[in-house]
């Protein structure tokens, strides 16, 4: 009886009640007024966020780090095996050995024995050719005191007041020359004979002829060189004598090591 009055009242009842579907054109519709009714500045936020997000993966992409569980590639690696050329530079030569040899700059180094010059590719005509001592031993270390004494009284004034020197010995200091820098005490017929022999060298043709020059100018050298040490000493026990007997042993002393 209950079932008959429901069937009488609703009439549907266990039977399934038609839905209409939504369309897509409403759905869509909706969404886009939804989105129309947003903020301004939302907007403006989600594009700034999606540009911030987009430029941090390009970064990474070119610029970060793999991650340490993903394999790298670092292209093909060569054969441990396969041969290798490299190239070495060439051994420097020792400034002590005997010979003819680059210097430096412009210069040739020629070296013989003990003695040795610096020498350019052209005729040596306005300055006169050096030759110059190898070892450390051409003045007594007390012909090195003296003459650096001379030297420091009269380049420098703190130098002369610290060493109380008066104007008549400075006066006296300044006659002494000094030889630093000016080579053995070498003669001109010496000196032109070394300059033939080296433009003979630097002018030779054939590795013969060049041979025969280097051993004749080398020879020349050692010879020359030879001749003048005793000379140089000399002059250098001269002028260190003349400090000495201008200056007073307390005065040298105030001036040791400047």
């Amino acid at each position: 009886m209950i079932e008959d009055a429901m069937e009488a009242t609703s009439p549907n009842l266990g039977n399934p009640v038609p839905v209409e579907p939504v369309s897509a054109a409403e759905t869509d519709g909706s969404l886009a007024a939804k989105l129309r009714e947003l903020p301004i500045w939302v907007t403006a936020i989600v594009v700034l966020l999606a540009l911030g997000g987009a430029s941090a993966f390009a970064w990474h992409v070119w610029n970060g780090s793999p991650p340490v569980d993903r394999e790298l590639d670092v292209g093909t690696m060569p054969n441990a095996r396969a041969p290798r050329f490299a190239i070495r530079a060439a051994p420097p030569v020792s400034m002590d050995a005997d010979g003819i040899y680059p210097a430096g700059g412009n210069l040739t180094r020629v070296k013989s024995g003990d003695f040795y010059m610096n020498l350019p590719p052209q005729p040596i005509t306005k300055l006169p050719l050096l030759v110059f001592y190898a070892k450390s031993d051409l003045l007594t270390p007390e012909q090195t005191q003296l003459l650096q004494a001379r030297r420091a009284i009269v380049q420098d004034t703190n130098v002369a007041k610290i060493a109380n020197a008066t104007p008549e010995q400075i006066s006296e200091l300044v006659k002494i020359p000094l030889m630093g820098g000016q080579g053995m005490k070498i003669d001109d017929a010496t000196r032109a004979k070394l300059n033939d022999l080296w433009m003979s060298y630097s002018k030779a043709a054939d590795s013969g002829e060049k041979n025969n020059a280097k051993a004749a100018l080398l020879a020349a050298l050692k010879d020359a060189g030879t001749r003048a040490l005793p000379l140089t000493r000399a002059g250098y026990e001269e002028r260190a004598q003349k400090v000495k007997s201008i200056l007073k042993p307390e005065q040298i002393t105030a001036v040791k090591g400047r």
